[in-house]
């Protein structure tokens, strides 16, 4: 085959393409001029004759009188009532004709737009038959509360109203269809409702279009005569509004009708001036605004994972040195607490939303009777079952919790020394004073502390080691505790767990300075490993296309989803974040079930703890860095207070002090990847989705930005599942590679293993290898009908063939070197890749075929397309494997 490597720099921030302006002096042909003069004259004339023929002189004794400000007052007041009508039943009408797919969407959609092209008398006589006094709907007005419209101020406001209401429909649903409604998919993962992000994100991106189509609402109901004077009459100082002057005037005093009119005129081009901006884009932000220059290093100026782990504690759970000030600026004057506090309110509020979406928690094992209880602690005495940890020796003196239900406990702490049942330690060893947990379900408890500091009794603990004073989990379930923290100080933990599970406990341990543990216990991020990180079988139907693929995600480690396009990547991370529904399959996260549409489980997006990083980044432009970060925290109920100084903190560890007010237009791709990043890590997520993190930034600042990235994905304990086209994005950032191919899985494994054993043509492509597949018998695979390569490895049966493009020869004549692997070949294109050129050429059989050479190379060999050559490869340059 001949694969190549994209050598092409990724695209960078896109900017926003200019009209070009027409140039200066050019002239409009004759036919096209003409015609458009006449057209202006035919606008004008009546405007100028207008002007012309009016009566200044007594103007200012016509525009006095009291029957006019009566008329103006009330035409003002009952246009504005209508827009204001207009705007609360128009908008959500448009975002529903926007935003949503229903049946006879597009007969509704006619129907709101009849009273544009509908006369407006027979719109009133419409609304006479609907709400008069015999109306369908008028009489039950009149019977049951009373009311009354027509002939009234009253009916003057819904005669406007129904001829104006179109005019803001058609411009707010225009706006929103321009609009990207990727950011209320975004606001959606942040936690937030659709509601929420209706408010919050999508009325103030759209503001513009509203206020065009409110103004352009209030201009016709301020001008609306036919539907009015049909249902609402014209009595003066009730129902007659300036149009009906203008008219009644006409008939008796012409002078007043023409001053009448000037008034409305002027109105006219008012609103002609409030939407100048509108018409000629005055105004507009600058999409194309010159971007901050990235830095050339990271901000944090740390190591790979020493500092920014530190930076990031409050999330991960890391408990590292502590870190220096970034970048030479002080941390936010907030502290460290302001994050954890933050955090601390997000998993609250996070719970509180999937409690309300009767979403219990799986594997709870509280017992019968238990009374759930917060922030209590484990009182002296109190009965319960201590953990068994072998059998042979007592155990000392116990501080246990009974049966009691802890849910959301911030630091349940056991009463040190406190006597309770002795439990078993292992053989010979004498444990010492110890916390133990009774049949009780912690629930995501942040601190979860044992008998931090309790003296250590001595004695011995299998291999001689002293064991202090341990935190030993009974048969309770943790579910999500980052900070499970045991005795601090105590050197090894002794025992068995019992049949406690940690369910999604990130950074927990027996002991916080815990060296090792011994006896039958497992660490702690092993027990229950079961059910900690993801596990996902995505089946998701769109038309003729399927995905159905398995992800098993350990937490802490990064997958990277490759594949080319359309083999459904980002179907399957819209599926983890819940913006695409499954068709089957299940998914779990910590070993709670999101969705699985065989027991009819559906999490919505703003209730799971996923966090998504937008190829994009998706920033809301009408927000600064700071709100967008405290977006999520807000929409989840935080407090605002908190929720901006834990999100100030978050930037200042993500270098970004300095820009915090910075509306995302102004931020360079670096720094606005960085926000994304902090936003998402904001909502305190358990998985991490990052959809092609890279793709936004230019070649200059994406090796700066890949390298801060990869310290970031590091430090993350929890899930990270990372989609990309850049084979580079992704042996750097993941652990680990799934690679999807037509919506199936073709290959798995790690970085080395995919560079190395590539089984399908579009990975050899990706890592730069010629792969051929045939049948091996010894030494030798046959590839096809009269090429059989020789390798080093022995093998039989269905077997790959891989080299890379640097190990092929090209030979005008048949060469008489050692290569053992030759075969004619022509030359198909050629192509600058590096310092090299890369060769293309098809086998006399077919199959593609790759070379490297050097410029001096092809120009002795004299290629061009078309040439016939001889390739030879040695066969201990080749690496065959099972196919």
């Amino acid at each position: 085959m001949s694969p190549t490597t994209d050598g092409a720099a990724p695209a960078g921030r896109r900017s926003a393409l200019r009209p070009r302006r027409p140039r200066p002096g050019a002239t409009a042909p004759l036919p096209l001029l003409l015609p458009a003069l006449i057209g202006l004259a035919f606008l004008l004339v009546p405007l100028l004759a207008l002007l012309v023929r009016a009566p200044w002189h007594g103007m200012p004794g016509l525009l006095t009188s009291s029957a006019v400000w009566q008329a103006l007052r009330l035409s003002l007041e009952t246009a504005t009532s209508a827009t204001a009508v207009s705007l609360v039943l128009g908008v959500p009408l448009a975002w529903l004709l926007a935003r949503t797919r229903f049946p006879g969407r597009r007969v509704v959609r006619a129907l709101v737009t009849l009273p544009l092209v509908l006369p407006p008398v027979v719109g009133g006589v419409a609304l006479l038959l609907a709400l008069g006094r015999n109306g369908i709907v008028g009489r039950w007005l009149d019977s049951w509360f009373g009311v009354t419209l027509p002939f009234t101020t009253a009916g003057v406001v819904v005669a406007e109203a129904f001829v104006a209401m179109p005019f803001l429909v058609i411009s707010v649903e225009g706006t929103l269809r321009a609009s990207d409604a990727r950011y209320e998919e975004a606001a959606a993962t942040l936690g937030a409702s659709r509601f929420t992000a209706f408010r919050r994100v999508t009325l103030p991106m759209i503001a513009p279009g509203v206020a065009a189509g409110a103004v352009l609402a209030w201009a016709r109901a301020l001008g609306e005569f036919g539907a009015t004077i049909t249902f609402a009459g014209s009595f003066p100082g009730r129902t007659q509004t300036m149009p009906l002057s203008v008219y009644l005037a006409l008939q008796n005093d012409p002078d007043a009708a023409v001053a009448l009119s000037l008034v409305l005129l002027a109105v006219s081009i008012a609103v002609l001036a409030g939407l100048r901006d509108r018409w000629t884009g005055a105004g507009t932000p600058d999409a194309a605004a010159p971007h901050e220059k990235e830095p050339s290093s990271p901000p944090d100026g740390g190591t790979a994972r020493g500092p920014l782990a530190e930076r990031l504690s409050w999330r991960f759970g890391r408990k590292g040195p502590q870190a220096a000030a970034t970048g030479g600026e002080s941390a936010t004057s907030a502290g460290p607490q302001a994050a954890a506090r933050m955090a601390a309110l997000v998993k609250e509020r996070r719970r509180g939303g999937i409690s309300a979406a009767a979403a219990a928690a799986p594997g709870s094992t509280a017992s019968a009777g238990s009374a759930a209880s917060s922030g209590a602690a484990g009182a002296a005495g109190t009965a319960g079952t201590a953990g068994t940890a072998g059998a042979g020796s007592a155990a000392g003196p116990t501080a246990v919790a009974g049966s009691s239900d802890f849910t959301d406990v911030s630091d349940v702490a056991g009463a040190a020394g406190t006597a309770s049942t002795a439990g078993t330690a292992g053989a010979g060893s004498a444990a010492g004073p110890t916390a133990v947990a009774g049949p009780s379900d912690f629930t995501d408890a942040p601190d979860a502390t044992g008998a931090a500091g309790t003296a250590s009794t001595a004695g011995t603990a299998g291999t001689g080691r002293t064991a202090g004073p341990t935190a030993v989990a009974g048969p309770s379930d943790f579910t999500d505790a980052p900070d499970a923290t045991g005795a601090a100080g105590s050197t090894t933990a002794t025992g068995s767990s019992g049949s406690s599970d940690y369910s999604g406990s990130a950074g927990s341990s027996g002991a916080a300075a815990a060296a090792a543990t011994t006896g039958s216990s497992a660490s702690t991020r092993s027990v229950g490993a079961a059910k900690e990180g993801l596990d996902a079988h995505l089946v998701v139907d769109r038309g003729s296309f399927r995905l159905d693929v398995r992800l098993s995600v350990a937490p802490g480690e990064v997958l990277a989803l490759l594949g080319p396009n359309g083999a459904g990547k980002t179907t399957s991370l819209r599926a983890l974040a819940g913006l695409a529904p499954l068709g089957g399959g299940h998914l779990r996260l910590d070993g709670r079930t999101l969705e699985d549409p065989a027991a009819r489980v559906r999490f919505a997006p703003e209730h799971r703890p996923v966090g998504v990083i937008f190829q994009d980044y998706l920033l809301f432009p009408h927000l600064s860095a700071l709100d967008n970060v405290a977006f999520g925290p807000r929409s989840l109920g935080v407090p605002k207070g908190p929720a901006r100084a834990g999100s100030a903190e978050l930037l200042d560890r993500m270098g970004l002090s300095g820009r915090t007010h910075a509306k995302p237009r102004r931020l360079s791709g670096g720094q606005a990847q960085r926000v994304a990043l902090a936003r998402a890590l904001a909502t305190a997520p358990r998985l991490l989705l990052l959809d092609e993190p890279l793709a936004a930034l230019d070649a200059g600042a994406r090796l700066d930005v890949r390298a801060q990235l990869r310290r970031h994905l590091a430090a993350f304990e929890a899930v990270a599942v990372l989609v990309t086209h850049d084979p580079l994005d992704a042996m750097v950032l993941a652990d680990r590679l799934v690679v999807v191919e037509h919506g199936e899985i073709v290959q798995e494994g790690t970085p080395a293993e995919i560079a190395r054993r590539p089984r399908t043509d579009y990975i050899a492509r990706l890592v730069g290898l010629n792969l051929y597949r045939g049948r091996a018998a010894g030494h030798d695979v046959r590839i096809a009908e009269g090429l059989t390569l020789t390798t080093t490895e022995s093998l039989t049966g269905p077997a790959f063939v891989a080299f890379p493009p640097s190990a092929v020869t090209l030979h005008r004549d048949r060469p008489e070197s050692s290569a053992r692997n030759t075969w004619p070949a022509t030359v198909t294109g050629m192509e600058s890749h590096g310092d090299q050129i890369r060769v293309a050429l098809t086998s006399t059989t077919g199959l593609p075929l790759a070379a490297d050479l050097t410029t001096p190379a092809v120009a002795d060999l004299t290629l061009h397309e078309g040439a016939q050559v001889w390739a030879a490869v040695k066969a201990t340059q080749t690496h065959a494997y099972p196919a």
